[in-house]
């Protein structure tokens, strides 16, 4: 049996870093009772440009359009420079989440004692990390 390339379980960690902005807007819809709006065809093209993206991380090395002229260095473990690709999935992401938050902070506005408390833990947890991903990307 052939040994995984390399960049193996770099590339492996990039399902995460496409699967949080989705998994935070759903959980969002729904944490704010706007879970209508979840239906198998809004879900679906939300999933296809991170599935794209990830397809193309994968098969970078035929079309540059992930890394575009970036050479990858084996002993870096993140991915933090790239192409058209990595930079619109930058963009796309961003903004799933910046929207899920907005949902977040709109609930928070509106809303009073225990639910208003949940929706603090929330956007505090979502933020910390938010920050730090922008830093290091930055």
């Amino acid at each position: 049996m052939p040994a995984p390339s390399t960049f193996f379980w770099v590339d492996g960690t990039y399902l995460g870093v496409v699967s949080v902005p989705i998994a935070l807007l759903a959980f969002s819809l729904e944490f704010t009772n706007r879970e209508k709006w979840l239906t198998k065809r809004r879900i679906a093209w939300l999933v296809l440009p991170q599935v794209i993206t990830v397809l193309a991380l994968w098969t970078d090395h035929y079309h540059h359009l992930f890394f575009g002229d970036v050479v990858r260095d084996p002993a870096v473990s993140n991915i933090f420079d790239g192409g058209i690709i990595f930079w619109g999935n930058v963009i796309y992401s961003y903004g799933m989440i910046a929207f899920a938050l907005f949902l977040l902070l709109l609930a928070y506005i509106q809303s009073r004692g225990l639910y208003r408390q949940q929706l603090s833990a929330i956007l505090v947890g979502a933020l910390v990390p938010l920050a730090t991903n922008v830093a290091s990307v930055l």
